[in-house]
């Protein structure tokens, strides 16, 4: 029984860990989902867009980013 237990509280922290970490970045402005996870976004600079993607750069890391079809900034 004690097993189990410390296997669901491992789950649920697995789960929450990551959510936290990311309101924590979004509220303090740290690069801790850039680094950790490559999530950017694309408010740092002016956008330009080549005929399939935009670039632009990230606001927390200032790496150069692309944002594909879908919305999603790498």
């Amino acid at each position: 029984m004690t097993i189990l237990l410390i296997i669901a509280a491992a789950l649920v922290f697995m789960l929450i860990a990551p959510v936290a970490l990311c309101m924590y970045d979004l509220k303090f402005g740290t690069s801790y989902s850039c680094r950790a996870w490559g999530w950017h976004n694309g408010k740092g600079g002016t956008k330009s867009f080549d005929g399939c993607n935009t670039h632009s750069t990230c606001s927390k890391c200032g790496k150069e980013v692309m944002q594909d079809s879908q919305g999603n900034w790498f």
